[in-house]
């Protein structure tokens, strides 16, 4: 596992494992331990990704709580690589140089969050736009990051079930 830089673009390859919550209902996820979380308001940032060797497009990779970032790995993508949590993966991971930006936290990024999840995203498009804004209003108005990835994490398994 090795990080460079190269034209303002930071690419990490390497060798990681699916991990998974603990929770009922808990994600599958890739935990990048030799990434630090930008040093943006939320910490969410968005890299092209493949995945033994299946290219993913863009993923949104999100704040773990420990100054580390994860990104999910939801039943499509294991599906797609024939793996489940605790397997290995061979991971090819591009992002765009963020040096020098900060940006608030905003409803649109807890929405990318939701568009990868599917099920999820349907469900909440089904919602009354009154509850979809109170509800992206109640994830921004935490103040620490790990507050707000654990309340987009619980939000989006709540929506799965609607």
């Amino acid at each position: 596992m090795y990080l460079f830089l190269r034209l303002l673009i930071m690419e990490i390859e390497g060798e990681y494992y699916l991990e998974k919550f603990q929770y009922k209902g808990g994600w599958t996820y890739i935990l990048l331990h030799d990434f630090e979380k930008p040093k943006t308001y939320f910490g969410m940032l968005k890299a092209e990704i493949k995945l033994d060797g299946h290219d993913l497009g863009t993923i949104t990779l999100m704040p773990f709580g420990n100054g580390k970032l994860f990104f999910p790995v939801n039943a499509k993508i294991r599906k797609l690589i024939l793996k489940e949590a605790g397997d290995k993966v061979q991971l090819e991971l591009q992002i765009p140089s963020i040096e020098g930006k900060e940006t608030a936290f905003t409803h649109a990024q807890v929405i990318s969050c939701i568009k990868e999840e599917p099920v999820a995203w349907k469900n909440f498009q089904n919602l009354p736009k009154s509850i979809q804004e109170n509800d992206l209003n109640t994830i921004i108005s935490y103040e620490s990051d790990e507050k707000r990835v654990e309340k987009i994490v619980t939000y989006m398994e709540k929506l799965k079930y609607l």
